[in-house]
């Protein structure tokens, strides 16, 4: 008899871990740097969702980005810089790929916060790498304005 409560437990275990919302660890979308590079270059319509902090910003980031200063998204406060832009995938429908310093934690975050609100994993991609790995330099916009 205990046996057999035991498997029981196990069971219903492995069934809760495994539903939905368990973990969206397994679930993440990555976009390849170098297919991110071949949508900008095309103008493709995307939503660029920039989590960097506002110095890293400034610094460094792609035309047509939307500046949300949410890193490193841990605080309802920094989350709630998202809404933005879970607002301009409501308008537009347009997959968003998410720009962080390096493409994990914190993007991550950001990538779980946008499914907890009803965006479509289909529509969320986590730029690999993030900033600190995209080689293409010349490619960023500074604080002044023109290329990096």
């Amino acid at each position: 008899m205990l046996k057999r409560v035991l498997v029981l437990i196990a069971v219903l275990a492995v069934v809760c871990l495994s539903g939905s919302g368990a973990s969206f660890a397994d679930e993440i979308n990555y976009i390849p740097v170098e297919e991110f590079k071949e949508i900008l270059d095309n103008k493709d319509p995307v939503i660029i969702a920039d989590i960097q902090e506002a110095k890293k910003f400034v610094q460094h980031y792609f035309f047509g980005s939307v500046e949300t200063n949410a890193y490193p998204v841990r605080s309802d406060e920094e989350k709630k810089k998202l809404n933005k832009i879970i607002n301009a995938y409501d308008e537009s429908g347009k997959t968003i790929i998410i720009v962080g310093p390096r493409g994990t934690t914190g993007a991550k975050r950001a990538y779980k916060y946008l499914r907890e609100h009803d965006v479509p994993q289909d529509k969320i991609y986590i730029l690999e790498g993030g900033v600190r790995a995209w080689p293409h330099k010349k490619m960023f916009i500074n604080v002044a304005g023109g290329c990096a």
